[in-house]
């Protein structure tokens, strides 16, 4: 259907509209309601890949903003329609593919709707420069491996992450394999995209790291300062993504996000929570902290920070002590829910 309205659009209009497509969906089946896909957490990456692309095109169009509120120009949608027919398989595309499922959840309410079409034009336009890239920046991936390998190896560091979990669904008494989790490292032309989660996969975005490491907007801050702010901001992505995996392997479903949870039938107890994500975050750093805001307001307290980090890195997990640090807090009512980790405009506060 999605293909039909999409030609048939391309020869008429040159717009498409995904409410326009739900009301097809809906009237083709008046019985049955258009409702999410459930994408089994256990199927292989071939078979995730394929089926994904049905739970997208239904996401979005029960997807509050892109079924209300616009009308995409074709040419914007031209590498989603070429990505759907699609068929070769690859980790490129498997990756470009979870992408577009959480992208698709994205609850944009709480933003304008200037800012909300310009973040979506902005992914419909660039999610296919998401490439697969660990040898191209290895420099900087053994350090994210090791700091990886710490969490999912600490029994301590587990402990926390399932407990924080519990707090937001219930266990019914299931284990989690952290062994079976892997770290990938991807290009892409997203530069807001920190990083997202598969099936225990986690993908993080080299080209915020590299505006970090390497860019004009961080050339006063010497490199120590910047690597203390890319290893802390790496172990805060991390544990956040690795929350998501637990949830979404607990329910059963790729489909599904921690933002969502109160609206799923999943006939499991859960916390009616924002995010489980910033949940998480809490737990670990007792605020919501933008370390990059942090680091260019020259707020860090960078003494404090390494010793946190010395101890970290010789799997000493301690408490990270707020108190004892500055930096920019984001505001928990601004978060905005999606199952991703993106760089949306924010109002902040300095604590």
């Amino acid at each position: 259907m999605f293909f039909n309205i999409y030609e048939q659009n391309r020869r008429d209009s040159q717009l498409f509209s995904f409410g326009d497509l739900f009301q097809k969906l809906s009237s083709l089946t008046p019985q049955k309601k258009v409702e999410k896909m459930r994408l089994n957490f256990s199927e292989d990456g071939v078979t995730i890949f394929t089926l994904s692309k049905e739970a997208i095109i239904r996401n979005f169009c029960l997807n509050s903003f892109s079924k209300n509120n616009s009308e995409f120009a074709l040419p914007i949608l031209k590498e989603l329609y070429e990505f759907l027919k699609e068929d070769n398989f690859s980790e490129d595309t498997l990756a470009q593919s979870i992408f577009l499922l959480h992208v698709s959840k994205a609850d944009c309410s709480n933003i304008s709707s200037g800012v909300a079409t310009d973040f979506f034009n902005t992914v419909f336009t660039r999610f296919r420069t998401i490439q697969i890239s660990i040898h191209r920046h290895l420099a900087f991936f053994y350090e994210l491996q090791e700091i990886f390998s710490i969490i999912i190896e600490s029994q301590a560091m587990q402990n926390d992450l399932i407990n924080a979990v519990d707090q937001v669904i219930e266990n019914s008494g299931e284990s989690f394999d952290f062994k079976k989790l892997s770290l990938f490292i991807f290009d892409s032309d997203l530069c807001d995209l920190n990083g997202y989660s598969g099936k225990d996969k986690i993908y993080i975005n080299s080209n915020p790291i590299l505006s970090l490491l390497n860019g004009d907007k961080y050339k006063d801050f010497n490199i120590n300062e910047k690597e203390i702010v890319f290893k802390i901001d790496s172990i805060r992505l991390i544990v956040n993504e690795i929350s998501q995996i637990i949830i979404r392997s607990r329910l059963g479903d790729l489909n599904t996000s921690s933002p969502f949870l109160t609206k799923d039938k999943t006939g499991q107890k859960y916390k009616n929570v924002a995010e489980c994500g910033l949940e998480i975050e809490k737990s670990f750093f007792q605020q919501l902290i933008d370390w990059r805001l942090s680091l260019s307001s020259h707020v860090i307290n960078f003494s404090y920070c390494e010793e946190f980090l010395k101890n970290f890195m010789q799997n000493r997990v301690i408490k990270f002590d707020s108190t004892k640090a500055k930096f920019k807090l984001r505001d928990h009512k601004d978060q905005i829910a999606m199952g991703f980790d993106y760089n949306m405009p924010f109002n902040y506060q300095y604590f």
